[in-house]
This record gives structure tokens, C-alpha cells and sequence, in this order.
């Protein structure tokens, strides 16, 4: 499950409703950027003091100028800036980001209890038992019934000296020292 403490998921939601509504899309080359459907004329106070006239999207903030005569400027509304859009832009990123680690991580989960169940796993496997006489290498005291990766850097091709032969309970320990390491 995505983790929603990473991104906003108030903006995140905003942004599919405005997928949704076609008020913005996702670029095939990745990220999203607005459509501009709704822009309507907007004063900008320039940092000089001049006045700008020009049409302002509801969504992004895009300011584009254009030359308005005969138009009462004090009636407009005020130009504002969106800081709004980054922050959902933020989120939508974010979150598309988390969704694709995780479909990654769940490939790459798939394939490495594939490989657990390969005879050059079981080769490896067999060999680390062997090396450590069937003891525990974590607590030297209880038998040795698994075979715990140091690190997955080199998993399907790891050099024996990344595993380690430990009882049932060590791994358990050692796995959640992991998991916790890997949540904060």
C-alpha cells in the first residue's frame, strides 16, 4: 500500500479530478501539464508598478499578456499566484512515483522467490550451511535453518560471503531490524 505520509494526497485527489474533468494530462514523455481551459482577464502590478492585463489560468496560475484598450483594469481581479499547482503537481509525481517502486518492487519480490527456488540457490544455500557447521551465526547457540542476505545488491549472483546461516528466530529479529531501518 502507497505510503500517503510521502505526498499530498488532498492534492493528489485534486489533481484526477482534474484529469478527470480534462483540465489537465499526463505527457507521455512523464509528468503532467495544464490544458489552460479556463483563463480569464486578470490584472498583474509588475515589480516597476506598471499594470498588466492579461488572462490567467484558473488552474496553473499561466499568466499570458495581451493588449486590452477601453477595459476597466480596476475591475479586474488581481493576478495571483498559484503555488497551489506546484503542490499538486508535487503530489501527482510523488504518488505516481510510489506506485511505480512499488509495481518495481513486487517484479523484482516475484523474481527473487523464483530464484529461491533454483537448484544454484539451493547450491549456495547448502554451501553456507556447510561453511557455518550448522550453527546459528548470529546468536552461535541455536541450529541454523536459513540462509539470511547481507544485502540484496548481488541477489541471483551474491558472493557467499553476503549470507549468513542463522536460526529462525535470529531472521525473524534480523528482518525486522531491517523493515524498521527501511520505514524511517
Amino acid at each position: 500500500m502507497i505510503s500517503e505520509s510521502r505526498y499530498d494526497a488532498a492534492a493528489a485527489e485534486r489533481g484526477d479530478e482534474l484529469l478527470r474533468a480534462g483540465d489537465i494530462e499526463k505527457h507521455p514523455a512523464g509528468g503532467y501539464r495544464c490544458l489552460c481551459k479556463s483563463m480569464p482577464l486578470t490584472r498583474r502590478v509588475q515589480s516597476n508598478g506598471a499594470i498588466c492585463i492579461g488572462n490567467q489560468c484558473r488552474v496553473c496560475g499561466r499568466f499570458a499578456v495581451v493588449s486590452k484598450r477601453g477595459v476597466d483594469v480596476a475591475a479586474l481581479p488581481e493576478y495571483r499566484s498559484n503555488e497551489a499547482w506546484g503542490v499538486l503537481l508535487s503530489a501527482l509525481s510523488g504518488r505516481d512515483y510510489l506506485r511505480e517502486r512499488e509495481a518495481h518492487s513486487a517484479i523484482w519480490w516475484a523474481e527473487y522467490d523464483a530464484y529461491l527456488k533454483t537448484p544454484a540457490w539451493q547450491n549456495r544455500r547448502r554451501r553456507v550451511l556447510d561453511r557455518a557447521n550448522g550453527i546459528c551465526e548470529a546468536c552461535l547457540e541455536a541450529k541454523a535453518t536459513q540462509v539470511h542476505h547481507t544485502t540484496y545488491r548481488h541477489a541471483g549472483n551474491e558472493p557467499l560471503w553476503e549470507l549468513r546461516a542463522i536460526c529462525g528466530s535470529c531472521h525473524e529479529k534480523l528482518t525486522e531490524l531491517d523493515r524498521t531501518r527501511e520505514s524511517t
